[in-house]
């Protein structure tokens, strides 16, 4: 009798051994093929990169050029063509926040002006950073180019010693936002 048992032991470890290979066969097998697939898709990535062309990036401009003020300009930029302001001020930041002294002089500077010239100048303040990072885009176009010329000139004046601060002249609004 035990004879028998154990030749029905030894029949079931070795069916239980056959089953066990045969998963542990079929799981490589699976297992390899998912990876000849992956291969071959990242292969394909890779021929597919090398094929593209570099992609061209205009590089990032860290200061801007402060063009010189004509008075005596005769052509009138019109600032409504292309979305161009005649005077963009942009305060940003390196860490510490914005230069909030030359910003007060400047909205300072925009009331005078307009006091003195007797109209309204109209302006768009677009508040784009965490640190108080601000652009102040103004098309001008209530001013004739002689006040135009003026104001430019007084503003690089009010702004000459302000940290962090681009001044760019007819070019469109940096951070305006996209409606």
């Amino acid at each position: 009798m035990l004879l028998k048992e154990n030749k029905h032991f030894t029949k079931r470890n070795i069916m239980s051994k056959k089953i066990l290979l045969l998963s542990l066969a079929s799981f490589l097998f699976f297992a390899c093929k998912s990876n000849k697939e992956t291969a071959t898709a990242a292969d394909s990535t890779v021929i597919s990169q090398t094929k593209t062309e570099p992609v061209k990036t205009e590089p990032t401009i860290t200061t801007a050029p402060v063009e010189p003020v004509n008075a005596g300009a005769t052509a009138k930029v019109d600032s409504s063509k292309d979305d161009l302001y005649r005077l963009s001020v942009v305060f940003f930041s390196i860490g510490s926040g914005t230069d909030n002294k030359a910003m007060r002089a400047f909205e300072d500077l925009i009331s005078d002006f307009a006091v003195k010239s007797g109209k309204n100048i109209d302006y768009e303040k677009t508040p784009w950073g965490r640190e108080g990072e601000t652009d102040y885009c103004l098309r001008l176009n209530e001013l004739d180019e002689k006040s135009q010329a003026e104001f430019v000139k007084q503003t690089t004046e009010t702004l000459k010693d302000a940290k962090w601060v681009h001044i760019y002249e007819n070019q469109p609004c940096k951070h305006k936002p996209k409606r």
